[in-house]
């Protein structure tokens, strides 16, 4: 231990500042998460990786991992959240599914169904691992996101969305909450 410094015996650390003159191998690094991307990349309100998942279609309740466990909540009651997952390939959708968070009794965020999203839309289920982003909020508060993709129709662009209140103001379907195109 240390007042500016703290190294357990389980091996978690703890500094005030760090320089490294050399190398640097990092297994996962968190800032928000930082990702390499093959497709889409979505940036929302909130997101994170599933650690469970349990309930049926329209009504599960989900857990986030929380890697240092500080019990942050990345999700707020009415976030319409994302998951999508493509082949290898991009020629198919392997999981896509959509849904409101409906409450939060942390850890357990229970889901359900949103405007403009059936369950019948759904490609596959939810499992632990999961990566899900909050692309708008039924509230108004966190309806705000960007996405850039390098392989959707028209790409590359990045896409500055705001006013997203249901599942078809994201969709593109209805291109009022779309603010910038680049």
């Amino acid at each position: 231990g240390g007042s500016n410094w703290q190294i357990t015996g389980a091996g978690a650390g703890e500094l005030e500042s760090l320089k490294v003159r050399g190398s640097l191998s990092v297994y996962e690094l968190i800032l928000n998460r930082l990702h390499y991307q093959n497709g889409g990349l979505i940036i929302g309100a909130g997101g994170g990786k599933l650690a469970s998942a349990t309930g049926s279609a329209g009504s599960e309740t989900i857990t986030i991992e929380d890697p240092v466990g500080g019990g942050a909540m990345p999700f707020a009651v009415g976030m319409i959240v994302l998951v999508q997952d493509f082949d290898l390939n991009r020629t198919s959708i392997v999981k896509k599914i959509v849904r409101q968070v409906a409450s939060i009794s942390a850890p357990d965020i229970v889901l359900t169904t949103t405007a403009g999203w059936t369950t019948a839309k759904d490609a596959g289920t939810l499992a632990a691992g999961d990566e899900m982003v909050a692309i708008g909020d039924t509230t108004g508060t966190y309806d705000s996101s960007l996405y850039m993709s390098a392989v959707d129709t028209d790409n590359p662009f990045l896409r500055i969305y705001d006013g997203v209140t249901t599942y078809g103001k994201w969709d593109t379907t209805d291109k009022t909450t779309i603010k910038v195109q680049i």
